[in-house]
């Protein structure tokens, strides 16, 4: 089965006006919530602002399957569609059915 992998990634004005010390982005305010703190309701609000974008397809069996390719390959199962980090908390990963996931720190939760 092929699955989409939807992650955050900041832009460079985000990490710059992060690093400058000046006011924060609202989009770092919901990467870290997403990362340190996921919920139904945090995931949203980031899918919703347009926070996530495709990252990935991944050919696995299962849910656990995408995670495992996603963190140790193999690197042919995976189709890179743009800038990617291993999956990790907060990432969402939609299956072929259009059902969403979000990665916790204890498995996945449906968005």
């Amino acid at each position: 089965m092929l699955y989409t992998v939807h992650q955050i990634n900041l832009t460079r004005d985000d990490i710059d006006a992060i690093n400058a010390g000046g006011e924060t982005p609202e989009s770092h305010y919901r990467y870290a919530h997403t990362k340190f703190d996921p919920t139904p309701d945090r995931v949203a609000a980031a899918w919703n602002a347009g926070d996530y974008a495709p990252a990935c397809r991944i050919e696995a069996g299962s849910l656990d399957g995408v995670f495992e390719v996603g963190n140790i390959g193999p690197e042919e199962s995976i189709e890179r569609l743009g800038v990617m980090h291993s999956i990790s908390v907060g990432d969402v990963v939609e299956g072929p059915d259009g059902n969403r996931h979000f990665v916790t720190e204890e498995g996945f939760e449906e968005c």
